[in-house]
């Protein structure tokens, strides 16, 4: 992590920067996880009925 010229006022921001990234990547990869399982079960359900 870089330090500010000003001192350490710098590092909060890049502390949040650094963990809000893969937060924010892996939300959206478990939400579109989830949505393919749900098809995937929902898909597995309809087929076990009519078998």
């Amino acid at each position: 992590m870089t330090l500010m010229a000003g001192g350490e006022s710098g590092w909060p921001a890049d502390v949040i920067r650094w963990v809000a990234g893969p937060l924010v990547v892996g939300s959206i990869l478990a939400a579109f996880l989830s949505r393919r399982w749900e098809r995937r079960r929902a898909r597995a359900m309809d087929e076990g009925r009519q078998a």
